[in-house]
């Protein structure tokens, strides 16, 4: 069994939603050490936005040096129990220029297109790796108005494809599961890269010399792909993996797998969510 962890992240029309996989058993682990390591630091959770914030946050009497060993700690921990972090980026005007009002409030809004987009990444590097038959837990960061539409999306894949072996679609409060933390970490990281800021997190996160087996992954979801949502969901799936299988960054994901298309365009529920982006 597989966890994926999900938090999106960034600024203005630049949506990212990250997404950190894990083996059940492994994620077990991460968390009881990374609780361990939070209460070690006297914090109650790491929320990365807080990380260079002198007189607010949760890092509030916590030096500058001991914020730099908490998160090289914790980086430590996702490279050694985490198999992968995904992230996938999208410009909401540009999605929203290419996709109706009907289609979004029913379920295509950009934060949910995301998200399906980070979970199909995440099942093209699976298969590549050779897993084919784990099933697969969804946990969902709390916050975004979209939430309960990407939610709802995800549940009806359980029965509408089964060969995804997805089993369970949750959300969560942050500060209460380490990997939803981890999976904030990812998308600040990423989105520091992109506006070209402070790149500790992202550094940490993405230190080749531990030698372990992690790594990242950055998926951009551009004019192509997003034109495809308007065609439904098994066409955006099936672009969503061309596109996989071109980018030098995700190449290594592709391989072994013929294609996740097939899905079946989901519309059996009422996903609305009651928001259009």
């Amino acid at each position: 069994m597989l966890n994926f962890g999900f938090d999106e992240g960034g600024a203005g029309d630049t949506l990212l939603v990250s997404a950190q996989i894990g083996p059940y058993a492994s994620v077990k682990r991460l968390t009881r050490h990374w609780q361990d390591t939070l209460r070690r630091a006297g914090v109650t959770a790491f929320h990365s936005k807080d990380y260079n914030r002198r007189n607010a946050g949760v890092f509030v009497g916590l030096s500058r040096s001991k914020r730099k060993r908490l998160l090289h700690e914790l980086s430590q921990l996702i490279h050694k129990y985490m198999s992968l972090g995904v992230t996938t980026g999208i410009d909401v005007s540009l999605y929203k220029n290419q996709t109706d009002h009907v289609y979004r409030s029913e379920w295509g809004a950009a934060y949910s297109f995301a998200a399906l987009m980070a979970l199909g990444a995440g099942y093209c590097y699976l298969n590549y790796a050779g897993v084919h038959d784990e099933g697969m837990n969804v946990m969902l960061a709390q916050g975004h108005r979209n939430l309960g539409q990407a939610k709802c999306l995800m549940l009806l894949l359980i029965d509408q494809r089964r060969s995804l072996k997805l089993k369970s679609v949750d959300d969560g409060i942050m500060k209460d599961h380490p990997i939803l933390q981890a999976a904030d970490m990812l998308a600040y990281g990423e989105w520091q890269r992109i506006r070209g800021g402070d790149l500790e997190i992202y550094h940490a996160l993405n230190n080749t010399s531990w030698n372990q087996h992690y790594r990242t992954e950055f998926l951009e979801c551009d004019l192509p792909l997003i034109r495809m949502a308007a065609l439904g969901y098994e066409a955006t799936m099936a672009k969503m993996w061309e596109v996989t299988k071109r980018s030098q960054r995700v190449e290594r994901i592709a391989g072994g797998l013929e294609s996740p298309a097939g899905l079946g365009t989901p519309r059996s529920l009422d996903c609305s969510g009651g928001a259009n982006h």
